[in-house]
């Protein structure tokens, strides 16, 4: 980790998800940061606050979120508002 962090300005590791086992904890505090992807469709919420505890117990620094997999037919206010105004 600590070769690549040297020769490269970003080194990006995918983990397997936060809750299902301990790799991406671990990782996570070795790192600059972390962004943590959550699929809407399958995600719980309960899953997800469980996941950013998670990191924070591991004193990772958590950089943001990144929201995959949205519904064009579900969309709500928030959407139509930013939509519309670009």
């Amino acid at each position: 980790m600590k070769q690549l962090s040297s020769e490269y300005d970003f080194v990006i590791y995918d983990t397997p998800p936060v809750v299902s086992v301990t790799d991406a904890v671990i990782l996570s505090s070795q790192t600059d940061g972390v962004i943590l992807l959550v699929d809407s469709r399958t995600s719980a919420r309960q899953a997800v606050v469980r996941a950013k505890q998670t990191l924070e117990l591991a004193n990772a620094k958590i950089l943001g979120v990144v929201l995959g997999k949205v519904s064009k037919e579900n969309r709500g206010y928030y959407y139509y508002y930013y939509h519309d105004r670009e």
